[in-house]
């Protein structure tokens, strides 16, 4: 059984040149972050906000990983919450100059929060008009550290999460190139849940005869070196298309076990598997297209 992959835990020497880089993209996140939550006090859209904030803060960080190569996900986190502390302390700041602007005196910062904490603010439908939900008190408190958490810990989970990518130690690139792709239609539950073991003989043999035009799939997908082509990587995803009851379609995917390294004798079984599945398939179109002997014929005139 081919072992799974796990990232080597160096961290290339550009991850740190692009530090300030990294800060300054996420200081202007947090920026345009405040602006919308002071100006649009509206509790839908402030949530959206909130969440495509953390989508944000996290992706800022895995550029900056991605490109200076970091294969480490400790550091990965320390990344995802550095950037994610620096958007939310931006954000705080332009939030309180913009509460602060046409005040006669200038207050200090811990006396503005003194202030909001007391005051609030309203947020909902009417909030313009003094009306709509008043969050007060303690409440504010908590609403900010459940933001800040939020942030924090979405960013580090999404900076980790580019760790996990394969990368290729001999020639330091990321195995971005992906030569081989297939799916196997017709898979089983069960099927599927022997698949996540990670063992390479379960993937390579699934039951040929369950394979059919349906719309439950597992898709394969080989990820290689683009300089070397001697590194492979195996993933597995299983997809399932849903209709509800206006028939909208939609599909949802889920990961398959860990993500293999292959050796050159894998690889080609792997590319094999694809060959059969290809084959079967290409077969039962075949079948299906042909009129049945049994079919009677029209008559011709």
């Amino acid at each position: 059984m081919p072992p799974p992959y796990s990232p080597s835990g160096r961290v290339g020497s550009n991850t740190f040149l692009l530090l300030i880089p990294m800060l300054a993209s996420a200081g202007l996140l947090g920026a345009v972050y405040g602006v919308a939550m002071h100006f649009i006090p509206v509790m839908i859209i402030d949530a959206a906000l909130v969440i495509g904030f953390v989508f944000a803060s996290g992706w800022a960080a895995q550029i900056v990983l991605r490109v200076g190569k970091c294969r480490s996900p400790a550091f990965a986190i320390f990344y995802g919450v550095l950037a994610g502390a620096v958007a939310i302390a931006l954000s705080h700041y332009v939030v309180f100059e913009l509460s602060i602007r046409n005040l006669p005196t200038r207050p200090t910062f811990m006396q503005y929060l003194d202030w909001r904490v007391k005051t609030g603010w309203r947020v909902g439908r009417g909030s313009s008009f003094g009306r709509g939900m008043h969050i007060v008190g303690s409440l504010v408190w908590i609403c900010w550290t459940a933001e800040a958490l939020m942030v924090l810990i979405g960013s580090a989970l999404l900076a980790r999460k580019q760790t996990s990518e394969p990368f290729c130690e001999s020639c330091e690139r990321w195995a971005l190139r992906s030569p081989l792709t297939f799916s196997a239609p017709g898979r089983s539950a069960a099927t599927v849940e022997r698949m996540r073991s990670g063992s390479l003989e379960e993937i390579l043999s699934p039951p040929l005869s369950e394979i059919d035009h349906v719309r439950s799939q597992l898709r394969y997908r080989v990820r290689t070196c683009p300089s070397c082509q001697a590194s492979n990587y195996l993933d597995l995803e299983h997809a399932l298309v849903t209709t509800d009851k206006k028939g909208k379609a939609t599909e949802s995917t889920t990961r398959v076990g860990p993500t293999l390294q292959l050796a050159p004798e894998e690889l080609e079984a792997v590319r094999q598997l694809g060959e059969d599945i290809s084959a079967i398939l290409a077969a039962k179109l075949a079948d299906d297209a042909q009129p049945s002997l049994d079919q009677p014929q029209a008559k011709r005139s």
